[in-house]
């Protein structure tokens, strides 16, 4: 009765797997279930050779059933859902952006309001800005301080009084 019991708490773990993020312990642990439920059955057998039997038997079928799910699923496109196979290209039209190095220093003019992001005007260029959290109102002069990554850092620019 006790060998039942670990076959089915094995079978049991195995597709608990299928359904709960544990990484693979769960896995794991159907699979140590199973080769102790077969384990216990080998040696409740008084054949010596009947048990070499059972427990080749067992993880032959085991890494049987393994390769041919990989295989089958690989062929049936089951993982093909979870692997991003898309490519970006430059002869697809994907271009890197450029660096806006060149704006550092250089002052414009908010389009709209920067809460923190929006866009500003420096000579007639429209650019994508953020600030580092403050609001800055439209039509307000603003400063080129930084550039991290794609993005433009800008602060309000202090008046002279």
């Amino acid at each position: 009765m006790s060998v039942l019991i670990w076959l089915f708490i094995g079978l049991g773990l195995l597709v608990l797997e299928l359904f709960v993020p544990s990484f693979g312990i769960l896995g794991i642990a159907g699979v140590l279930a199973i080769i102790a439920g077969v384990t216990k059955l080998a040696l409740m057998q008084q054949d010596p050779q009947m048990v070499t039997w059972i427990i080749v038997g067992t993880v032959g079928g085991l890494l049987v059933l393994g390769g041919l799910f990989a295989y089958l699923s690989w062929r049936l496109g089951f993982w093909k859902k979870w692997i991003l196979r898309d490519e970006i290209r430059r002869t697809d039209g994907y271009v890197a952006p450029l660096s806006q190095q060149q704006w550092i220093g250089h002052t414009g003019t908010t389009l709209t309001a920067l809460r923190p992001a929006g866009v500003i005007d420096i000579a007639g260029q429209r650019l994508d800005v953020v600030t580092r959290g403050e609001f800055i109102p439209e039509k307000t002069t603003v400063v080129v301080l930084d550039n991290e990554g794609v993005r433009l850092i800008v602060k309000q620019q202090e008046t002279a009084s």
